[in-house]
């Protein structure tokens, strides 16, 4: 039996279990009435046209397969397919402007099935576009099948990893300084990424995501690394994203409990997400959360010190979710296979660990919530939540409260304050309330 069979086979006794589907066809979202997410790039151009080189004859610029190091500004003919490419900008002060370009990650169409191992040759490329440097522009690109479409690279010396290990958080100012900063996603469609849409590293300041579309991303959609800040995440839209892991050259199916949010907030502050749509991804919307240190008995791994404080989430649309946005999402988590490296605040039995988490001073605001299961849920301090609405099939509108460290360290949530909110007068619950002090 070939591998491909097999795949079939599987994804087949899998999804009987688990909720995905086994081919590679991707449909597009309807768009939610009143939408402002602006995107206007047309996603038909990446799955349904056979990416090729430059053709005899053609004004597309040829590049080697693999790393393509750009030096200078450039602009591409309109209608170029690229296949098993990347871009790596190491210069600052470049815009690269795909003009409608698609850029294929695989040299086949579509990612391999479930199971199906991919062999070392025709593995997926790391990132369409890798970005080290500052005062970047990418923009107007069609990306798909790579194993995160757009990274932004911080480079983080053996020495600074030591001193961050050993709790100097003094650096942490001289590493953002040093961190790229200043840059733009603009028009970007980021389809079937293997891990993430976009990463951003560490300490990375500055960036604008704007008007970008990623669907499928097999983990989030948008990463946030620790000690990055000032993040503008405006008129995207964000579609089932974090339903697959990648390990190993081979794609499997999550499971429920692990399957990943649209944006993951870890240990990122100052940040705004607004103007955005968030539809049936497989953990929810926004996630806000300070990493536990995890595995941090690997010497590459870094504690987190910045908490994912004073972010605004405002006028954003979350459809067909589980979770809309959670607030301090670790805080009642069991982290036991994480391998923590901060204070643990509670061992219950055997197989339960519980880490406390940091989120406070955020703004939730203007936002609504239609057919979410948990529309917000708050489990640190200082949380505002105003001018929200919540419709359709819903068990719980707003959440507040954490029982762990309410529990064990004496700590309930506080400060959070309601304003001007419409419920769902049909959710179970509109509002619950666990172990919180509530103000206004």
């Amino acid at each position: 039996m070939n591998g491909t069979a097999l795949g079939k086979i599987l994804c087949i006794i899998f999804s009987s279990f688990f909720v995905f589907a086994c081919s590679n066809t991707v449909n597009h979202p309807a768009k939610v009435p009143g939408s402002k997410s602006g995107v206007v790039l047309n996603p038909s151009t990446t799955s349904q046209k056979k990416a090729q080189h430059k053709k005899k004859g053609s004004t597309c610029p040829s590049f080697k397969s693999g790393n393509n190091r750009i030096s200078q500004s450039m602009t591409l003919p309109g209608g170029c397919q690229y296949r098993y490419v990347n871009f790596i900008l190491t210069k600052s002060n470049i815009t690269f402007d795909c003009n409608g370009a698609s850029l294929n990650g695989l040299r086949t169409a579509n990612p391999n099935t479930f199971f199906k191992e991919y062999n070392k040759k025709n593995k997926p490329l790391g990132s369409a576009f890798l970005i080290k440097a500052s005062n970047i522009t990418v923009k107007n690109c069609h990306i798909q099948n790579y194993v995160d479409g757009v990274r932004i690279r911080s480079h983080i010396p053996a020495k600074a990893v030591r001193s961050l290990r050993a709790g100097n958080t003094a650096i942490e100012d001289q590493l953002r300084s040093k961190a790229p900063n200043n840059i733009n996603l603009i028009k970007l469609d980021i389809l079937n990424s293997h891990k993430h849409g976009i990463f951003v590293e560490r300490y990375v300041t500055g960036v604008n995501i704007k008007q970008v579309r990623i669907r499928h991303a097999g983990n989030s959609g948008i990463y946030l690394e620790s000690g990055t800040q000032r993040i503008k995440i405006t008129q995207s839209e964000f579609t089932r994203n974090g339903f697959v892991d990648y390990r190993k050259r081979i794609r499997y199916p999550k499971l429920a409990r692990f399957r990943r949010e649209a944006i993951a907030v870890d240990s990122s502050a100052n940040n705004v997400i607004a103007n955005n749509i968030f539809e049936s991804n497989g953990g929810g919307g926004i996630f806000l959360y300070k990493n536990c240190f995890e595995h941090h008995k690997q010497a590459g791994q870094m504690p987190r010190f910045q908490h994912s404080n004073n972010n605004l989430i405002q006028a954003n649309t979350f459809v067909n979710e589980s979770y809309g946005i959670r607030v301090a999402a670790r805080q009642s988590r069991n982290l036991i296979l994480f391998e923590c490296g901060d204070p643990l605040i509670a061992k219950v039995g055997l197989f339960q660990k519980y880490y406390e988490d940091f989120a406070k001073n955020n703004q939730i605001i203007d936002n609504r919530f239609i057919n979410v299961s948990k529309g917000v849920t708050v489990e640190d301090d200082n949380t505002t939540l105003r001018g929200n609405q919540f419709s359709g099939r819903s068990r719980v509108n707003i959440q507040i409260g954490t029982p762990y460290r309410t529990r064990y360290k004496k700590k309930p949530v506080s400060g959070t304050i309601l304003k001007n909110n419409q419920y769902n007068s049909s959710a179970k619950d509109a509002v619950t309330f666990i172990y919180q002090r509530r103000k206004g």
